[in-house]
């Protein structure tokens, strides 16, 4: 995980502690949020190198667009285009 990430449980889980001792049902509705930030931290760190390639042909079809929409590079593209057998492979910039 993220260095941020445990800090962040780490000190939630030092205030929810200190929640007990003041009343337990303080503590446990901290306790309740803190599960719900860390599910959502984690879920938000496993989805957060997704490249999303997207393809589109233009009106005159003698050009296709090939748009990265996703939050990571997308290395080793390889497009086939099935009718003609026509194969290419994309170069970075």
């Amino acid at each position: 995980m993220d260095k941020r990430t445990i800090i962040i449980l780490f000190a939630g889980l030092v205030i929810c502690a200190i929640l007990f001792t003041l009343d337990i049902y303080l503590g446990g509705i901290a306790l309740i949020i803190l599960a719900t930030l860390g599910m959502s931290l984690f879920i938000m760190q496993d989805s957060k190198s997704l490249p999303e390639i997207d393809i589109v042909l233009e009106d005159n079809a003698k050009k296709i667009v090939v748009i990265n929409r996703g939050n990571d590079m997308a290395y080793k593209i390889h497009v086939a285009l099935v009718p003609h057998n026509i194969e290419f492979d994309i170069v970075r910039h």
